[in-house]
C-alpha cells in the first residue's frame, strides 16, 4: 500500500539521519533500547528527554465516580495500532455477560480504514447508544471534556513517548492502559494494565476498575504525582543543555 511505501521511505531517511548525528534525543528509554538495537548509530551523544504536558491537565476538576452508568474516554487516533476495535469487543461483553453499562467516546483523528472497521464493528454488535465517535476536540478545550469522564482508556500497541497517556495522568482520572512499553515505563503503578491484542484482559482490567474503589483511588493518585515530572520547562533546559553539550563536543572532537 502507498502507507507501506511512505513508512519504508520514513524509515530509510531516519536510519539515515541517525547514523550521520552528533547526537540523539530520545523521548523514552524504550525508544532509545529499540533503535540503539535496531541501528549501529556511531554518535555516542545519547540522552532521554521527556516532552511536558499542558498546564491544563492539571487542573481538571475530577468529578465524583459514576457507579451506576460510568463514562470512559479515549483519547487518541483511531487507527488499526490503537485497537479500538478490541476495546468495542470489551465493552460489548461486559454488556451482555456482566450486565455492565457503560459510555464510552472516543476522541481524536483517525485513520480513514480503521474508522470503517470501528464504525462497523459498533453497528455490528448495537452499541450505537453507548459507544460514541466525537472525532478531533482541541487540545485546549480537553482539560474541561475530561471532567465529563469517570476513567480513561489506552489500548495502543505502539508509541514513543504517549502525550495522550500524560494528558490522562495529570487529568487525575483513573486509567486502563496497555501493558506494552512504553506505556508502563511512564505510567509506572498508576494504571490497570492489559494486553491489547487480548480482548479478555481488556474486559477485566475495565471491571477491576469499576468494581474496586481502593484501586481507583490508588492508580488515580500515582498517576497523577507521577505525570508532575513531565514538565515543558525541564524539557528545554534539558534540551538546551544537551545541544551546548553536543555542540562542544563537535567542535572540541572530545
Amino acid at each position: 500500500s502507498l502507507r507501506k511505501i511512505k513508512l519504508l521511505i520514513l524509515k530509510y531517511w531516519q536510519e539515515h539521519s541517525f547514523k550521520k548525528s552528533q547526537g540523539i534525543i530520545f523521548l523514552s528509554s524504550y525508544a532509545k533500547r529499540i533503535i540503539s538495537n535496531s541501528i549501529n548509530i556511531s554518535s555516542s551523544n545519547h540522552k532521554v528527554i521527556n516532552h511536558g504536558i499542558n498546564k491544563g491537565f492539571f487542573q481538571v476538576n475530577k468529578r465524583k465516580f459514576n457507579k451506576s452508568f460510568p463514562k470512559a474516554v479515549y483519547v487518541s487516533t483511531i487507527d488499526e495500532y490503537k485497537h479500538h476495535e478490541k476495546v468495542i469487543k470489551a465493552v460489548s461483553n461486559l454488556k451482555i455477560k456482566d450486565g455492565v453499562n457503560l459510555q464510552l467516546d472516543f476522541i481524536g483523528s483517525s485513520y480513514k480504514p480503521a474508522l470503517k472497521k470501528v464504525e462497523k464493528a459498533i453497528k455490528t454488535l448495537n452499541l450505537s447508544d453507548s459507544i460514541k465517535i466525537l472525532g478531533t476536540v482541541k487540545n485546549s478545550d480537553l482539560p474541561k471534556r475530561y471532567e465529563e469522564y469517570d476513567f480513561a482508556i489506552f489500548a495502543s500497541s505502539c508509541e514513543n513517548q504517549p502525550i495522550t497517556l500524560l494528558e490522562k495522568m495529570a487529568s487525575g482520572l483513573p486509567i486502563c492502559s496497555s501493558n506494552m512499553q512504553p506505556m508502563p515505563e511512564v505510567l509506572g503503578d498508576g494504571g490497570i494494565y492489559f494486553d491489547p491484542l487480548n480482548t479478555r484482559e481488556i474486559e477485566e482490567a475495565i471491571k477491576k476498575l469499576l468494581t474496586c474503589e481502593q484501586s481507583r483511588s490508588r492508580i488515580s493518585r500515582l498517576s497523577k504525582d507521577l505525570s508532575k515530572k513531565y514538565n515543558w520547562d525541564n524539557t528545554a533546559i534539558g534540551t538546551l543543555n544537551f545541544l551546548r553539550e553536543v555542540s562542544h563536543t563537535y567542535k572540541t572532537g572530545i
